[in-house]
């Protein structure tokens, strides 16, 4: 008790339907049930289509804002309670995460970078790095209590945790990893919008990883240049990129993502910096 498991549910038997799914708990008999009784958390289902959702205890954050522009990173809301329930689970079982790690200094990297996508470090976040480091007789990262002068790149911190899930981590310990970024995000006093648009799309990969549901990143943003001096601009931006022809024109695409949300934050980013950019459904 205490602690978030992981179950998979084979659907397959459910393929080509519109079905709802629903979650029972039994406590088995009258006795000693005093408490809260489960949660249910991260529900994925690998290349399901249309609409998705939780009927209770969700909620729906708002759109995402420009990238490094003005409203990013988003303001901090209060916590709910469901975060500080998760909180203080987390707690309870963060000493049981990634004992034994494969790719350690992908993992710090990418810890580096999560807790400073809202733009401030706090003190229990650095704590929790200085545990895995010292876990793993790594080199403390230099890392200081407070706002930070810009957000940590979530692009960035997308190529680390894909260079991490090359190196082909067990399974368990791909969860587990996901479980650490959320003791992270969950670490301070609330989960920031920026964090939920990274974690919307860290979960993804890391699912899709675990479920070996094949690429199911359903989210793709092109940049279209107007004129050659933006075509210039794109392959300075994005080195190695090569346009592709879509439509009858040409196009740049920056890359596919799990999430939507996650999407259109890099979609603005380049919005901002004057380039037509959008986001197709593939």
């Amino acid at each position: 008790g205490g602690v978030f498991e992981h179950v998979t549910i084979d659907l397959a038997g459910f393929a080509g339907q519109t079905v709802q799914l629903s979650f029972f708990f039994d406590t088995g008999d009258g006795s000693f049930n005093n408490f809260e009784g489960i949660y249910v958390d991260n529900v994925i289902v690998p290349g399901a289509t249309g609409g998705f959702g939780l009927l209770a205890g969700g909620g729906t954050s708002a759109a995402a804002r420009s990238l490094g522009g003005e409203g990013w990173p988003p303001a901090r809301p209060e916590p709910t309670r469901q975060e500080l329930r998760r909180r203080e689970q987390l707690g309870g079982s963060a000493g049981a995460f990634l004992r034994e790690a494969k790719g350690t200094a992908e993992l710090m990297a990418i810890f580096e970078l999560i807790v400073g996508i809202d733009q401030h470090i706090d003190a229990r976040e650095i704590k929790l790095i200085e545990a895995f480091a010292s876990r793993w007789n790594l080199t403390l990262p230099d890392l200081t209590e407070g706002t930070i002068g810009e957000a940590a790149d979530i692009l960035a911190l997308r190529k680390c945790v894909t260079s991490y899930l090359q190196l082909a981590p067990p399974t368990e310990q791909a969860t587990e990893l996901l479980d650490a970024l959320h003791q992270f995000v969950n670490a301070d006093e609330l989960v920031s919008e920026a964090e939920e648009v990274v974690m919307d799309e860290v979960t993804g990969m890391i699912m899709g990883y675990v479920t070996q549901s094949g690429d199911q990143a359903g989210h793709e943003v092109v940049i279209v240049p107007q004129t050659d001096e933006q075509k210039e601009r794109v392959v300075s931006l994005l080195p190695g990129i090569e346009p592709l022809s879509m439509r009858g024109g040409n196009v740049y695409t920056v890359g596919r993502f799990y999430s939507a949300k996650y999407a259109d934050v890099i979609c603005d980013k380049y919005i901002t910096l004057g380039l037509f950019t959008a986001r197709i459904e593939v």
